[in-house]
C-alpha cells in the first residue's frame, strides 16, 4: 500500500491514468497530484508538471493527450503545454471520454454533457431536455451507441435521440441512480449504484446482482474490467470480483467474490472513480486514507470465511455513527 502522507478529509485518491510510457497518474483534492514512475512514487507541488489546482482526475486519448479535470475546467497536456477548455460556467468535471469516431464527450455534475465533433460542442443538460446534470460515466457498445449513467438512470445515446431507462423500467436503483455502467463482451450494460447492487442490461432483460449472489454491501461506486471479463466493484464495504458465466453470448450466472484483508486488501469505503487495472496486470485501488494496488499475475482468493463487521448503519435512508453509540441503548 502507500500510505497517507498528509491529513486527508472527507475526499479519497481516485482519477486513476496511465500514460503512453505506462507511468500511473492519480490524485486527492487535498493532498494533490500524484504520479508513480519506475517504481518511485512523486507528489506534484503547485506550479510544476501536470499540477492543476482542485484536480478531479486524469484521462486520455488516441492521441496520447493527458486531459485533466479539475473543478475550473478541462485541460490537456501535449508534454508542452496546456490547452484549456472554458465553458463559462461552474461545474464539477467528471470525464473526457473519446468515442470510435474521435468525438469527444466532457461530463460534468451540475451542467450535463458537451459532445465535441472536432469543430462544435453540443450541450446535453436538462435545459434542453436531457434526462440529468449529473453525469457520472458513459461507455459505447459495439455499434458505436452511447450508455450514460447519470443520477436518473441509464440512457442510451445513438448520436441523435435518447432512449432513458430508469426504476420504472426495472432498474432497482435508489433514487434512480446509476453511478457506473460498463460493457462485457457481448454488450450487456452493467450497472452499479451506491445501495441497490448491480443491474445488468442484457438484451431484453433487466437482472439484478444482490445479497442472493454474495454481495455484503449491496452498492458499488465503481467498475474495472480485467481481459478476462471479470468485472472488479468497488463498494463501501470492500471489493467484489464479479465473474460471469454464460451460454451462447446469454448470462446465466454471476459468480460472486469478495476481496478483504485476508486477500491483502487494506482499508474500505472505496472510491468513485478510484479503480484501474494497468498494463501490467496491477489494480489499484484508492480509498480516503490510501492507494491499494494488487497484482493480479498472482493474486489468490482466500478461502478463509470473512468476518463480519458493522462498517454502515443506516435507519430510514438517515446514516447514524455507531462509533458514539453507548454500549446498550434504551428505547
Amino acid at each position: 500500500q502507500f500510505k497517507k502522507e498528509y491529513p486527508l478529509r472527507q475526499s479519497a485518491y481516485q482519477g486513476f491514468y496511465e500514460d503512453s510510457a505506462q507511468n500511473i497518474w492519480f490524485n486527492h483534492m487535498y493532498t494533490g497530484t500524484y504520479k508513480y514512475a519506475d517504481g518511485k512514487m512523486k507528489r506534484m507541488a503547485a506550479g510544476s508538471e501536470l499540477f492543476i489546482n482542485e484536480t478531479s482526475g486524469y484521462a486520455g486519448d488516441s492521441k496520447w493527450l493527458i486531459w485533466i479535470l479539475s473543478d475550473y475546467g478541462f485541460y490537456n497536456y501535449d508534454g508542452r503545454e496546456f490547452t484549456a477548455f472554458d465553458f463559462g460556467k461552474s461545474f464539477y468535471c467528471v470525464d473526457v471520454v473519446e468515442d470510435s469516431e474521435h468525438n469527444y464527450f466532457f461530463l460534468t455534475w451540475r451542467d450535463g454533457f458537451y459532445h465535441y465533433n472536432g469543430e462544435h460542442f453540443v450541450h446535453y443538460s436538462e435545459e434542453n431536455q436531457f434526462i440529468n446534470d449529473n453525469v457520472n460515466n458513459i461507455c459505447e457498445d459495439s455499434k458505436g451507441n452511447i450508455w450514460i449513467a447519470t443520477d436518473k438512470g441509464i440512457t442510451l445515446f445513438d448520436g441523435t435521440s435518447f432512449i432513458h431507462y430508469t426504476a420504472r423500467e426495472g432498474l432497482s436503483l435508489i433514487n434512480g441512480q446509476a453511478l457506473m455502467c460498463m460493457l462485457d463482451n457481448y454488450d450487456n450494460v452493467w450497472i452499479s449504484n451506491r445501495k441497490e447492487g448491480v443491474n445488468v442490461l442484457d438484451q431484453n432483460r433487466i437482472l439484478s446482482i444482490t445479497a442472493n449472489q454474495g454481495l455484503v454491501q449491496e452498492g458499488g461506486r465503481d467498475f474495472a474490467v480485467d481481459e478476462n471479463g471479470d468485472f472488479w466493484l468497488n463498494s463501501i464495504s470492500g471489493i467484489y470480483c464479479l465473474k460471469p458465466e454464460y451460454n451462447d453470448s446469454i448470462l446465466q450466472d454471476v459468480r460472486v467474490l469478495y476481496v478483504d484483508e485476508y486477500n491483502g486488501l487494506s482499508g474500505s469505503s472505496f472510491a468513485m472513480k478510484g479503480v484501474l487495472i494497468d498494463s501490467k496486470r496491477r489494480m489499484w485501488k484508492g480509498n480516503q486514507s490510501e492507494v491499494n494496488l494488487i497484482d493480479l499475475n498472482s493474486f489468490e482468493f482466500s478461502e478463509k470465511v470473512p468476518e463480519p463487521k458493522l462498517i454502515w448503519l443506516e435507519i430510514n435512508e438517515q446514516y447514524y455513527d455507531y462509533r458514539n453509540f453507548p454500549d446498550s441503548l434504551t428505547p
